[in-house]
């Protein structure tokens, strides 16, 4: 079988034409992929930052409530006290 050079050229073309269409699909299947993990990071750090907000706000709770026992403990002990009249 003879090629002519024509015929060699169309070949070349048509494989050069391929790997590009190939290198265009495989980059957008990249940029999707490098989208979904951006999103999917987002997310995950978005309810990172939300779960240490929520557990900042637990610790303040805890904190105020230990403070709310502290002062009913304080009164507990002041309404027992006999307070003589001077």
């Amino acid at each position: 079988m003879i090629l002519y050079n024509w015929q060699v050229d169309v070949v070349l073309r048509i494989h050069q034409e391929l790997v590009k269409n190939f290198a265009n699909k495989l980059q957008n299947q990249l940029a999707l992929v490098n989208l979904n993990l951006v999103v999917y990071l987002r997310h995950h750090i978005l309810n990172l930052i939300v779960k240490q907000k929520q557990e900042g706000a637990l610790h303040i709770i805890n904190r105020k409530l230990e403070l709310l026992q502290k002062n009913v403990k304080f009164l507990q002990r002041v309404l027992r006290m006999k307070f003589v009249p001077g």
